[in-house]
């Protein structure tokens, strides 16, 4: 019985099957969905955030909706609040002003 090459999925670079968690390597990046398979995706889902080192897409901290990085600083939309906080940066000459936000619950 002859055995019929079929093209990876278009989110892969290299696979072992038709579909996108069937790769090998992800064109996109490596979305865990359960615990054993990864699915390549495009973009990651809300609730997680592009790590572009590894890859794959993490979970955001438990405080955002949405972020850019793992942290509660880097969430783009929040759970419960967004806290600002203005601060000023004396160690150079003249002091430079900042204002940092990151997310809290209630």
């Amino acid at each position: 019985m002859m055995q019929e090459c079929r093209p990876c999925d278009e989110l892969c670079s290299g696979c072992y099957g038709s579909t996108s968690h069937e790769c090998i390597n992800c064109t996109g990046y490596k979305d865990p969905i359960e615990e054993e398979l990864d699915d390549c995706v495009e973009a990651c889902q809300s609730g997680k955030y592009a790590d572009e080192l590894s890859r794959q897409c993490m979970d955001c901290d438990g405080q955002c909706l949405e972020c850019q990085g793992p942290s509660a600083a880097e969430c783009t939309s929040c759970r419960d609040l967004k806290l600002y906080y203005d601060l000023e940066d004396r160690d150079h000459d003249s002091p430079v002003s900042k204002q940092l936000s990151l997310c809290a619950s209630t």
